[in-house]
Parts: C-alpha cells; structure tokens; sequence
C-alpha cells in the first residue's frame, strides 16, 4: 500500500490547481487525470462546489500540495482524531475480520486496475473470509463513486437488500 501512496503523492502534488479562468479550469478538469474519468454530473458539482470561481480566475478549494500531505499521513495512520493517530493500516488489516462477525460488511471496488492494483482488494476480502456478506466489482477505477455512481448506488442497493434479507431471517 506505501509503495501506491508514494505513486501518488508527488503527481498530486505537482497537479495544477489555479487556472487563469473558469474557461480554463473546465477544460482542464474535462482532460486531466483523475478527472476525465469522472462522471459528467460529479465533473460539474466538483466544478461548483470544489472551486473558488472569482476575477482572478479559478482554483481548487484544497491546493494540490495540500492533497498530497493526506498521502503522506496514510503511510502511517488509517484514522485521525482530534488526539492523533486512531487506528494504522496493519491494525485495521488485522480488525477486520473481527467487525466482519459482528456487522454485516459489503465490498464495493472498482475493478479496472488504475493505481490500486486488483491484489490489494483480493487480500483484503479473503481476509475477511467467509464472514463478507457480498462482494460488488462495478465498472471504474479506485475512484469509482465519481467514475460509476449508478453503478456504486445498484451495487449498494444490492447489499442492502441482501443485508435486509439476512436480517429478517
């Protein structure tokens, strides 16, 4: 997992983030990782509401080198509270199948290997072993909410529907 977040701190970082105008900006998120790839509705609301539009021109709400700092903190934390450091990414590994006997947990994952190669999602559903309730590939990548969100919302409505009818058994 560090080697993927080392793949994608320095691209963020270095991402453009101010356009001279929103004519710019929009032309820019239309062909440009990671955006192209996105939906065309969530394309607009990223345009409305993850940009500040004024005279100058347009920018993103979050500077790119502010973005990439995230990448840096997940190399060490899974979670931050307001004291710190909740839970690493080995401890979470290792939780898992602990929460998934006590919940009902369903695994929704982009199957096109854009930067989260397939292995990582394999490992962690067998971690879980017999305890997942469902498993949902949807077309798109580690992005997939903003790549496929019908797909996402189908694939969750399954879950749920699958998770209700546990219940009532």
């Amino acid at each position: 997992m560090k080697k993927v977040l080392g793949k994608l701190r320095k691209p963020i970082a270095a991402r453009e983030w101010q356009w001279p105008s929103r004519e710019a900006a929009e032309e820019a998120v239309r062909n440009t990782l990671p955006w192209k790839t996105w939906d065309e509705d969530i394309r607009k609301t990223f345009m409305e509401c993850g940009m500040v539009h004024s005279f100058r021109g347009s920018e993103l709400k979050v500077p790119a080198f502010i973005d990439a700092i995230g990448y840096s903190r997940l190399d060490r934390d899974l979670t931050w509270t307001d004291n710190g450091p909740a839970l690493s990414l080995a401890e979470a590994y290792y939780q898992l199948p602990e929460v998934c006997k006590a919940v009902p947990v369903h695994f929704i994952y982009g199957g096109l290997q854009d930067f989260v190669p397939r292995r990582v999602y394999t490992n962690v559903i067998k971690n879980c072993g017999a305890h997942v309730q469902t498993v949902h590939e949807v077309v798109g990548g580690h992005l997939i909410i903003h790549e496929n969100p019908r797909g996402c919302a189908e694939a969750l409505r399954t879950a749920l529907l699958h998770t209700s009818v546990i219940a009532k058994m």
